[in-house]
């Protein structure tokens, strides 16, 4: 929820119910609160790394890949796909291209026998953390 302070006296909350709404909130106490509710959760946070390794990258993007395909063996959808391993829809069909050119494969169909003749989802790893350098 986007909250904006202003001098520490008046809070602009995004309104609950009206998309595009706001409130104005006045009253010190409410004001105190909402600073105070913000620094304990910016205190908690963790630093977002700006570089990574590119050998992690890389190995990171091809565990997604394998786990994409594996998914599309069974039939799954890409909007489903996309929401188990928390991406975006365009960027789940971006690594469908890319798996589908590396394979040579037609369709999905064609993907699915090609994977299954060349025996490529016998040894599934587990996907690494990202690592920070």
């Amino acid at each position: 929820m986007p909250l904006t302070v202003f001098d520490g006296q008046v809070a602009v909350f995004s309104h609950h119910v009206h998309s595009g709404g706001i409130v104005l909130v006045r009253d010190p106490a409410v004001v105190a609160f909402a600073v105070s509710a913000f620094e304990r959760a910016w205190n908690r946070g963790i630093e977002f790394c700006t570089s990574y390794d590119p050998g992690v990258v890389d190995e990171l993007s091809e565990s997604t890949k394998r786990t994409i395909l594996h998914l599309m063996v069974q039939g799954v959808e890409d909007r489903l796909i996309a929401r188990r391993l928390n991406m975006s829809l365009r960027s789940c069909q971006r690594h469908i291209e890319v798996i589908m050119r590396r394979l040579g494969a037609k369709n999905r169909m064609h993907a699915g026998f090609l994977v299954s003749e060349r025996g490529l989802l016998r040894e599934q790893e587990e996907p690494m953390e990202p690592g920070c350098r």
